[in-house]
Protein backbone atom coordinates (compact mmCIF):
# COMPACT_ATOMS: atom_id res chain seq x y z
CA UNK A 1 0.00 0.00 0.00
CA UNK A 2 1.27 3.46 -0.88
CA UNK A 3 2.09 5.99 1.81
CA UNK A 4 -0.13 9.05 2.36
CA UNK A 5 2.24 11.42 0.55
CA UNK A 6 2.30 9.21 -2.57
CA UNK A 7 -1.49 8.87 -2.58
CA UNK A 8 -1.97 12.62 -2.26
CA UNK A 9 0.63 13.33 -4.93
CA UNK A 10 -1.29 11.00 -7.27
CA UNK A 11 -4.51 12.83 -6.38
CA UNK A 12 -2.95 16.21 -7.23
CA UNK A 13 -1.62 14.96 -10.57
CA UNK A 14 -4.87 13.21 -11.54
CA UNK A 15 -7.37 15.70 -10.09
CA UNK A 16 -8.82 13.29 -7.55
CA UNK A 17 -10.48 13.83 -4.18
CA UNK A 18 -8.70 12.94 -0.94
CA UNK A 19 -10.70 11.44 1.91
CA UNK A 20 -8.78 11.20 5.19
CA UNK A 21 -8.96 11.57 8.94
CA UNK A 22 -7.24 14.62 10.44
CA UNK A 23 -7.50 15.66 14.09
CA UNK A 24 -10.17 12.98 14.58
CA UNK A 25 -12.43 14.28 11.80
CA UNK A 26 -13.08 12.69 8.44
CA UNK A 27 -12.53 15.26 5.71
CA UNK A 28 -13.20 15.32 1.98
CA UNK A 29 -10.72 17.61 0.27
CA UNK A 30 -9.33 18.62 -3.09
CA UNK A 31 -5.53 18.71 -2.92
CA UNK A 32 -3.88 21.69 -4.59
CA UNK A 33 -0.15 21.56 -3.87
CA UNK A 34 2.39 19.65 -1.77
CA UNK A 35 5.50 21.06 -0.15
CA UNK A 36 7.50 21.25 3.06
CA UNK A 37 7.53 23.71 5.94
CA UNK A 38 10.30 23.48 8.54
CA UNK A 39 11.13 20.00 7.27
CA UNK A 40 7.55 18.72 7.54
CA UNK A 41 5.57 17.60 4.49
CA UNK A 42 2.45 19.74 4.08
CA UNK A 43 -0.43 19.89 1.68
CA UNK A 44 -2.73 22.72 0.72
CA UNK A 45 -6.29 21.41 0.36
CA UNK A 46 -9.73 22.82 -0.22
CA UNK A 47 -12.09 21.03 2.15
CA UNK A 48 -15.57 20.74 0.68
CA UNK A 49 -17.21 18.16 2.97
CA UNK A 50 -16.77 16.27 6.18
CA UNK A 51 -16.02 17.84 9.53
CA UNK A 52 -13.35 19.89 11.23
CA UNK A 53 -12.83 21.64 14.55
CA UNK A 54 -13.75 25.00 12.96
CA UNK A 55 -16.55 23.67 10.77
CA UNK A 56 -17.01 24.59 7.13
CA UNK A 57 -18.17 27.82 5.57
CA UNK A 58 -20.41 28.03 2.48
CA UNK A 59 -19.19 26.30 -0.68
CA UNK A 60 -16.54 28.39 -2.38
CA UNK A 61 -15.51 30.26 0.76
CA UNK A 62 -11.79 30.95 1.06
CA UNK A 63 -12.11 29.96 4.74
CA UNK A 64 -12.29 26.29 3.64
CA UNK A 65 -8.64 26.22 2.51
CA UNK A 66 -6.56 24.02 4.83
CA UNK A 67 -2.81 23.66 5.22
CA UNK A 68 -2.42 20.13 6.55
CA UNK A 69 0.62 18.28 7.90
CA UNK A 70 0.71 15.02 5.91
CA UNK A 71 2.08 12.99 8.83
CA UNK A 72 -1.09 13.76 10.81
CA UNK A 73 -3.42 12.28 8.18
CA UNK A 74 -4.71 8.72 8.58
CA UNK A 75 -7.06 6.45 6.65
CA UNK A 76 -6.04 8.26 3.45
CA UNK A 77 -7.74 7.23 0.24
CA UNK A 78 -8.34 8.88 -3.09
CA UNK A 79 -11.59 8.91 -5.04
CA UNK A 80 -12.82 10.24 -8.35
CA UNK A 81 -14.37 13.63 -8.13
Amino acid sequence: MADAYSLIRDAVLNKKTVVATYDGYERRMCPHVLGTTKGQRQGLFYQFAGNSRRGLEADGSPANWRCVRISRLSNVRIEDG
